[in-house]
């Protein structure tokens, strides 16, 4: 992932670009973004944006970090700080840099957590019914062990073994492509009741 490092200020912004791989970091550019200070500020702050904005299009961040100012024990630094300091919330909306009010800000942030919360149990969900699914199958190949093995030995190819189960049992791709997997001492060795157990569990968690 490619991530952008930005140091704010409205006279002087520094920015860093980098390659995040796997724990391995590499510089791939950097540079300062300025603007004159014989014009007035909303102007600078306006160029500003115009600067990093074409910054942000042409990089394409994956992410973008903002330093965040800290002056410590400064009683010198933190007394001009407390007199007045611009801010630009630039921010990356739906792939787009716009500049943002604070409410703005917390709304998207909020937006963005709902986001997560809802993929990561959409993700939860679609894997504890994919996996019951499986359990199904299973279960159809213990109430005819004997028969599935004999399919099993007696197939030419895996293919003709798995074509086979769905013919006979009604199981589906997925489900004989589980069982055509295993070996036979596995599936002579399944535990009917685990994999009941198992079914049901992943049927409540599913219903919640």
């Amino acid at each position: 992932m490619v991530i952008l490092g930005i140091d704010p200020g409205y006279a002087t912004t520094g920015f860093g670009l980098i390659s995040s791989e796997r724990g391995k970091y590499e510089l791939l550019q950097y540079g300062t973004v300025t603007t004159p200070p014989e014009l007035a500020f909303p102007r600078r702050l306006n160029m500003l944006f115009e600067d990093m904005t074409r910054l942000l299009e042409v990089t394409k961040p994956g992410a973008v970090a903002v330093e965040e100012l800290f002056w410590g024990h400064n009683i010198t630094t933190g007394i001009g700080v407390s007199h007045g300091r611009g801010v630009i919330l630039l921010a990356i909306v739906n792939g787009e840099p716009k500049i943002l009010t604070l409410k703005d800000i917390l709304q998207h942030y909020i937006d963005f957590q709902q986001e997560v919360v809802t993929r990561r149990t959409q993700y939860d969900l679609k894997k504890a019914q994919d996996r019951a699914h499986i359990l199904e199958g299973l279960l159809t190949a213990l109430d005819f062990i004997d028969e599935v093995i004999n399919i099993l030995r007696n197939s030419k190819s895996v293919n003709e073994g798995k074509e086979a189960l769905m013919e006979r049992f009604g199981l589906d791709d997925v489900q004989a492509q589980a069982i055509v997997q295993m070996r036979l001492g596995q599936l002579t060795g399944l535990e009917r009741i685990k994999i009941e157990d198992e079914l049901a569990e992943l049927k409540a968690k599913i219903a919640e």
